[in-house]
Parts: C-alpha cells; sequence; structure tokens
C-alpha cells in the first residue's frame, strides 16, 4: 500500500505541491498558506521593493518634505537638549575638535563608525562627551545591553 501525500495547488505558480513546500497558517482550512514557499519570498521581496520605491517617490514630493520638515521641527522642539548636543559635535566636527565619524572605528567591534553616542547624557557639560559607534553597536547601546 502507497502512503498518500497530502498536496495543494500554489496560487501564484500553479503548481501542486506537498504540504512540506508550504509555510504554516493556523487560520486557514488546511493549516498552509496559499502561496508556496518559493512564491512566497519572491512576493515579499517584490512588496518590499515595490514599498521602497513609493518611500522615495513619496521623500521626493513635496507633501512628503512638508511632512519630514514638520516632524523635524517637532523632533527639534520636543528634544532640545538633544538638538543642542548634536549641534554641538557637528560643530566640533567642522572645527576639528572631533574627528570625522567616517575616519573613526566603533569602540566594541572596530566597524566603521556611522554614530556618535552620547554616553553620559545631553546636558551642556556632557555634549562632547560622546563615542564613536557602528549602527549595530549605538542601537544595542540605545537598548541598554551594551553600555
Amino acid at each position: 500500500m502507497s502512503k498518500k501525500i497530502a498536496t495543494k495547488k500554489c496560487c501564484r505558480c500553479k503548481t501542486t505541491k506537498p504540504f512540506t513546500d508550504f509555510y504554516k497558517a493556523t487560520k486557514r482550512k488546511d493549516g498552509h498558506q496559499t502561496y508556496c514557499k518559493k512564491c512566497g519570498i519572491a512576493r515579499q521581496y517584490h512588496k518590499t521593493e515595490k514599498s521602497k520605491k513609493y518611500m522615495h517617490k513619496w521623500r521626493q514630493s513635496t507633501k512628503g518634505k512638508e511632512s519630514i520638515a514638520l516632524s523635524v521641527v517637532k523632533i527639534k522642539n520636543q528634544h532640545p537638549r538633544f538638538t543642542m548636543a548634536l549641534n554641538a559635535v557637528a560643530h566640533a566636527v567642522a572645527d576639528g575638535r572631533l574627528p570625522h565619524i567616517n575616519t573613526c572605528c566603533c569602540r566594541h567591534c572596530n566597524n566603521t563608525a556611522v554614530h556618535y553616542h552620547h554616553m553620559a547624557g545631553y546636558g551642556v557639560e556632557n555634549q562632547l562627551n560622546v563615542l564613536p559607534l557602528c549602527g549595530k553597536c549605538h542601537r544595542q547601546a540605545h537598548g541598554n545591553s551594551l553600555l
């Protein structure tokens, strides 16, 4: 007697495949997605690329530029010490008191640094008390899992 393997037809490629080629979906009757794994990955990639193109186009539009400008003003108004600290670092880099961030290595992993981290807060006395960090280490530092 042969063992029957449960199969399903993919909605995208129209190929009949075994259930193992479909991701789980507990809310569906058969418990599996409508797209096979290969088509699901391709669909997600397409959605991501489409979203990137849309956001790029929106940022270039008048409405997008106005919205971004309003967000920046809102952040500056809500966090004046943060803004002052960022400006102090920018002026220190321009004056040569701090090296440009692209010439620094991350203090934790030695990758190229992309941010100066204000490790002691944004007060006037700590505005230039900064560490060069890469993006990953900077996110971890703000998650309090590194410093």
